[in-house]
């Protein structure tokens, strides 16, 4: 496990966005695993929610979900 905490991205009418660091053992170190977590606080749902990450070049991304 990487020796990062959680950080709180962003916080904002009622949208919490959450960002967890991980290195699993024995992968090779250059791979970081991110978990976003997004979260409503409000009493009703949001809509049209969209999440956009970019990266440079050198890095590579893989987005799945959970859901």
């Amino acid at each position: 496990m990487l020796g990062f905490p959680p950080i709180t991205a962003f916080e904002k009418n009622g949208l919490k966005i959450i960002f967890a660091f991980e290195k699993v053992p024995g992968n090779p170190s250059n791979v970081v695993s991110i978990m976003v977590t997004a979260t409503n606080s409000l009493a009703f749902p949001m809509t049209d929610f969209v999440f956009q990450a970019a990266v440079p070049k050198v890095c590579n991304q893989s987005l799945f979900s959970l859901f």
